[in-house]
């Protein structure tokens, strides 16, 4: 499989005559979740409270993506299989700021697969190393119908030590994203320049602002209206759809 086309569509995706993912017309949102531990629980979480919501999903651990297709997780929330192919797409691979499709060694933790990388990590314990497809998000977007859904409201990385490729591979349709949350880990894998820093000196440099808790209690007088937003980690909102982030209450739910 060497082309992002061959990818979606054995994702279940439908493409139109010009390469472009058909979306349903009764989605209005969409969301994108990298990295879906063995549960999905944010994606479920997410679906639990917007029925007019469409999630790609994009995880490269197999065992994960068996697991929440068959419903087998310790996560107290866990996504319906019923849900996967409807409004919500698993699509098996990595996702770094690749040029073209690599295949590239990735890091099966044994003990908690959320904890699986593209990165070797420090602390624990490996039950296997495979080569999976490793894409960028500019390659997925490419394929994206923006001239139908103009942006995507909330996208949410948890990549174990390697977020900052991710964020970089998304450089050519950062404008399109109102909300980017992330992890910030450069201490639990080899090799990681995954700080807070470099994070957020590279969202600044893309005009984004990073969002802080005390935020919410300006949204009376302070645009956009951020009293959607529930995150923990480190959270970064698009000052070029701050009107449509207020107009549209875009929510943004992350916790884990």
């Amino acid at each position: 499989m060497n082309s992002m086309k061959e990818l979606l569509l054995k994702s279940g995706l439908q493409l139109d005559a010009n390469g472009f993912i058909q979306i349903p017309p009764w989605v209005k949102r969409v969301k994108i979740d990298v990295g879906l531990s063995d549960g999905a629980p944010q994606a479920a979480t997410w679906l639990e409270h917007e029925k007019d919501l469409l999630v790609f999903g994009f995880e490269p651990n197999h065992h994960n993506t068996a697991a929440i297709k068959a419903r087998d997780s310790d996560w107290s929330v866990t996504i319906n299989p019923k849900k996967i192919g409807h409004s919500l797409y698993l699509i098996e691979c990595a996702l770094s700021n690749v040029a073209q499709m690599e295949l590239t060694p990735f890091y099966y933790t044994s003990n908690d697969p959320g904890c699986s990388s593209l990165l070797e990590p420090n602390e624990f314990p490996v039950g296997e190393v495979i080569n999976v497809q490793t894409w960028s998000l500019n390659h997925f977007l490419r394929h994206f119908p923006f001239h139908q859904i103009p942006y995507i409201d909330f996208i949410k990385t948890d990549c174990q030590g390697a977020d900052i490729q991710v964020i970089e591979g998304c450089s050519e349709f950062l404008d399109k994203v109102a909300i980017f949350t992330c992890e910030a880990d450069d201490t639990r894998y080899k090799g990681s320049n995954n700080t807070l820093s470099a994070i957020k000196a590279l969202f600044i440099k893309y005009g984004f602002f990073q969002y802080q808790n005390y935020m919410k209690t300006l949204s009376k007088i302070w645009r956009p209206r951020l009293k959607y937003i529930h995150t923990e980690d480190p959270t970064f909102i698009n000052t070029r759809l701050r009107q449509q982030i207020a107009q549209n209450k875009i929510r943004a739910y992350q916790v884990g």
